[in-house]
């Protein structure tokens, strides 16, 4: 009997199996008891379990690939990868991480041809949507190998295996449904930090936000800039246009969230913010009310399912039910 085989007749996942042959947690003592009870009715033994279990000591090396340097939302991402190869480390696998700073398509492409060089088997990234990195991507996919795009997507999804982040449209209309609330004490202009145009998941933050922003009476879109997620620029962008247009709101569609509130400080202004993640200043301006309201999108789940995802498919586990990887979002406010 192999672990497929007892995964089809528990109702089940391989991966769900493998969690509970090695006592990981994130199983449900109902899953576990029947896995368990198919195992005892089989008469499953260790030796039949070292043999289904072998490739697991066939030596993996994987790529990740994150726009990381200056955004703290990366920290606890970097935690759940690091989580991971933890509860992964009966797998013999090799982490090769390579970490960028704001969105270069020709950094990104480099830096995936670098780990390709370095004999990796398989790859995690935030990806950018642009057409060199995506043809790249196509390529090695045609070559079979297990691609996983994390916390940001692609349009054609044929350059990756898998995704594993929130619904951006969703999380768009999150932030818009907290402006509606502000909005019921009068008319509101709204400035807007993009993160940056070459991201998809960015795009669809912005849309999401304007589909209901769209539909309220008395909200104005006062300005609208990109920061490719760099604080620096966030601030000098923030700092011009409140010399002249203060709006009642700025939404800060990704990162540069430091940049923004750091702008609203010393400007000292009755201008509040909409932003996304729990990071630490996210929690200090929400305590001093600068913050109305921040969309939170589990980070360190992001980066313990993604690479996760990619040792399931490595090892020929990729069956696992891709509800698992769903990430949830919540509004928080002060009152969290």
């Amino acid at each position: 009997m192999t672990v497929k085989e007892i995964a089809k007749l528990a109702g089940t996942s391989r991966g769900t199996v493998d969690r509970v042959l090695h006592n990981r947690p994130g199983v449900a003592k109902e899953v576990q008891e029947r896995v368990l009870q198919v195992i005892e009715e089989h008469n499953f033994k260790p030796n039949t379990l070292a043999r289904a279990l072998s490739r697991k000591q066939v030596p993996k090396t994987i790529g990740v690939i994150l726009n990381s340097v200056g955004n703290p939302f990366f920290d606890d991402v970097l935690e759940g990868i690091d989580q991971c190869l933890a509860d992964r480390s009966s797998y013999d696998i090799t982490l090769e991480l390579v970490q960028l700073k704001g969105y270069r398509s020709d950094e990104q492409v480099k830096a995936i041809n670098d780990l390709v060089a370095k004999g990796i088997d398989g790859l995690v990234l935030t990806a950018m949507d642009h057409p060199a990195v995506t043809g790249r991507l196509k390529e090695l996919t045609k070559k079979g190998m297990p691609i996983i795009t994390v916390n940001i997507d692609l349009s054609d999804v044929t350059a990756r295996t898998d995704y594993i982040g929130c619904d951006y449209l969703k999380s768009g209309r999150l932030a818009g449904g907290a402006l509606e609330l502000l909005s019921f004490g009068g008319p509101l202009t709204v400035g807007v930090v993009h993160g940056s145009c070459d991201v998809t998941g960015h795009n669809q933050r912005l849309k999401g936000f304007t589909e209901v922003t769209d539909a309220l009476d008395g909200v104005t879109l006062a300005w609208q800039v990109a920061c490719g997620d760099d604080d620096d620029l966030a601030y000098r962008q923030t700092m011009e246009q409140l010399k002249t247009n203060s709006p009642d709101v700025i939404y800060v569609v990704a990162g540069g969230v430091a940049g923004v509130l750091q702008a609203l400080e010393e400007t000292a202004g009755k201008t509040v913010a909409i932003t996304n993640d729990m990071l630490p200043i996210t929690r200090e301006f929400l305590d001093k009310g600068v913050i109305k309201a921040t969309v939170f999108q589990q980070p360190f789940e992001q980066g313990y399912n993604a690479v996760g995802r990619l040792i399931d498919c490595l090892y020929g586990q990729d069956d696992v039910d891709p509800a698992v990887y769903k990430i949830w979002m919540r509004l928080i406010t002060k009152y969290h």
